[in-house]
């Protein structure tokens, strides 16, 4: 009896307790989920998908008309998470008649190692570590660039192709296996 009369009391309260609890155990079930089963971004233009520890801003690159008449265009997704110093980001580089396959694999490499140059020089920074890697069947250099500014936080790079894309993973401020995990999550959509 007593019982009764206290349900009935604070039936409303306890329904809205009710509710509450549940919003609360759905909510950290999600961000569980989310941080066991991250989803991963996928670019359908640039045909490949990663999962970046974050938030992604993607910048459209100018294109550029060469003079064999190929246009150079590109997209930059990038990642920053500031309060870790950490940095993320995929860039691509399209070329509008070129499928980088017909090419042999030295001219494929000097390719990607131009990339990597150039970048590091855009960085200041100097070069190290590189290598040759196979990279989800395709060739691939990866490198460390350590900017000669001591306030900037070493990167981790690789560079790959495919079709008529270069593609460039960068780490900034992460830790070498950081990367690698980070690289690993990265597929091409099509081949």
């Amino acid at each position: 009896m007593v019982m009764k009369k206290f349900i009935n009391k604070y039936n409303s309260i306890l329904r809205l307790l009710f509710i509450i609890c549940l919003f609360i155990i759905g909510f950290a079930s999600y961000n569980l989920y989310k941080f066991f089963w991250p989803t991963a971004y996928v670019s359908s233009t640039d045909n490949f998908s990663v999962i970046f520890p974050g938030d992604v801003i993607t910048h459209k690159l100018q294109s550029e008309k060469q003079s064999d008449g190929t246009i150079v265009s590109g997209n930059i997704y990038n990642c920053n998470i500031e309060s870790k110093g950490i940095d993320y980001a995929v860039d691509v580089t399209t070329y509008s008649n070129i499928n980088f396959s017909k090419y042999n694999f030295d001219y494929k490499i000097a390719t990607l190692q131009n990339e990597i140059q150039i970048l590091a020089k855009t960085d200041n920074a100097d070069i190290s570590n590189g290598s040759t890697i196979s990279f989800k069947n395709s060739n691939a250099v990866t490198a460390t660039l350590t900017p000669k500014s001591k306030s900037e936080a070493k990167s981790y790079v690789l560079a790959t192709l495919n079709q008529n894309k270069i593609y460039i993973l960068i780490g900034g401020g992460t830790k070498q296996d950081q990367f690698k995990t980070f690289s690993s999550k990265f597929k091409f959509l099509k081949t």
